[in-house]
């Protein structure tokens, strides 16, 4: 008898650790444009310092986000039996944050940036930047080649330009040029992610790299 509750306590224990963990969970400062069962924000979070972030579907039960915070969780993991559909098979309960720090102002999207990458294009070459001016909404720059010119409108982080001027010169490596002109009519978001500016089209494809001048 006393052996079978012994068995019976071992398989409820061993049953109860496989059901439920403990983690370290970190929970970036921003979040991110995700489609779940609809468009939607996620929080970005990561197991350790060194991996990328991922997208976050869910709540944490217990934990309330603000924006601007880096964090450092300790959270339950609970496995759901049955969840309904388009629901997570693991909830998540807050058990103590160990850290919420403050992050800096984010880059300001109103200043002179070099582009130092374009998708599709391992060299780029002709130094094209791009400058924002936030008074009368105007945007400036060079597609490696020639001169650009013209409006730009934001809302949140949606960014379009208006139509562009451009001057006509012809120059020895054209290739630059035209990828920038191309990917300029198709912008229409951006982010700005560790000082780095990144410009992308209505799929959220990345198309152009900057960093600050």
């Amino acid at each position: 008898m006393m052996f079978k509750y012994l068995f019976l306590l071992l398989t409820v224990s061993c049953g109860s650790l496989f059901q439920q963990e403990s983690k370290t969970i970190y929970v970036a400062p921003q979040l991110a444009d995700c489609t779940g069962v609809g468009q939607q924000k996620c929080m970005l979070i990561r197991e350790t310092s060194k991996e990328a972030w991922s997208n976050f579907y869910d709540q944490i039960e217990g934990f309330t986000y603000e924006k601007g915070f880096n964090y450092k969780l300790l959270v339950t993991v609970t496995r759901v039996d049955n969840p309904p559909a388009d629901a997570s098979s693991l909830k998540y309960t807050l058990k103590e944050i160990l850290l919420k720090e403050a992050v800096p102002d984010q880059i300001s999207l109103f200043q002179n940036w070099k582009v130092i990458k374009l998708k599709g294009m391992e060299v780029i070459s002709g130094s094209p930047t791009i400058s924002f001016e936030e008074e009368n909404g105007q945007v400036a720059g060079s597609t490696g080649c020639n001169n650009f010119f013209g409006s730009f409108s934001k809302s949140g982080n949606d960014l379009t330009f208006g139509p562009l001027g451009m001057t006509r010169k012809m120059c020895e490596d054209m290739k630059t040029e035209d990828m920038m002109s191309r990917y300029l009519e198709q912008i229409r978001h951006y982010t700005i992610v560790d000082d780095i500016l990144i410009l992308e089209n209505e799929s959220r494809d990345k198309l152009i790299y900057c960093t600050s001048l």
